[in-house]
């Protein structure tokens, strides 16, 4: 059992499972399995740690409003992750229909 709420992070960055394996590097299968409750190897755990806790905090420093996200950087990131994750989804859409 993991204490990281793989499913959660997903939604938070708005990609899909078959995306979500790709960008970590892993089967879809793995990433089915971690939101079941997996074990998330050592390797992949400290960067999906920080990914949640990124996701999940709210800003705290005055230069930034409590509704803003905390990390502008990473939510570039998954703003672009998401639109890539749209664009793939089109595309394999397109080839399965040849």
């Amino acid at each position: 059992m993991n204490d990281i709420d793989i499913k959660e992070i997903r939604k938070l960055a708005g990609i899909s499972q078959k995306n979500f394996a790709k960008i970590t590097g892993v089967h879809l299968r793995t990433v089915q399995n971690w939101e079941k409750g997996g074990v998330i190897p050592d390797s992949k755990y400290a960067i999906l740690r920080k990914v949640e806790s990124d996701l999940k905090s709210p800003a705290i420093s005055d230069s930034h409003p409590k509704s803003e996200p905390a990390s502008p950087t990473i939510d570039s990131l998954l703003a672009i992750i998401a639109e890539k994750d749209r664009q793939i989804d089109r595309l394999l859409s397109l080839l399965e229909k040849k």
